[in-house]
């Protein structure tokens, strides 16, 4: 499900910057997500320091015209290979990719290593972001 910005916004931008999908777009004056390349990861509302930026309901995407791109887009996230990995060699186990997941989407294994779990990656890449070792990476 995407995001939407609320009458909240403080049209500080903090939000574009830092979307992974480049889904954030300066409209007429006002921030829009464009549900179409929303990847649902939630880093736009956790970097907002307003708290404008709440989950988008079927209602809203009727309003605005779009609900069939929002199915599609979290169709083809669905359906999309894992696209990150971790190489063991070089994670530090800091633990700060499973930190940062908004999808809860990284944990520890039975050997004290952390994985990534395809069906709650939301491919959003913030882990790779976060990683200090560089240890993620696209497979």
């Amino acid at each position: 499900m995407a995001f939407v910005i609320t009458d909240k916004c403080l049209m500080c931008g903090s939000c574009a910057e830092q979307c992974p999908a480049e889904a954030i777009e300066l409209v007429d004056e006002h921030y829009l997500i464009n549900p179409d390349k929303c990847l649902s990861c939630g880093s736009c509302a956790a970097q907002c320091p307003a708290e404008a930026i709440a989950k988008a309901e079927a209602e809203e995407y009727v309003a605005e015209g779009v609900e069939e791109l929002a199915a599609e887009a979290e169709e083809a996230a669905a359906e999309a290979e894992p696209c990150y990995k971790i190489d063991y060699e070089k994670c530090l186990s800091c633990g700060g990719c499973a930190e940062q997941c908004p999808a809860e989407a990284i944990a520890m294994d039975e050997e004290s290593r952390y994985f990534i779990n395809p069906e709650k990656c939301l491919r959003c890449g913030g882990c790779a972001e976060q990683c200090p070792a560089e240890a993620i990476s696209m497979c």
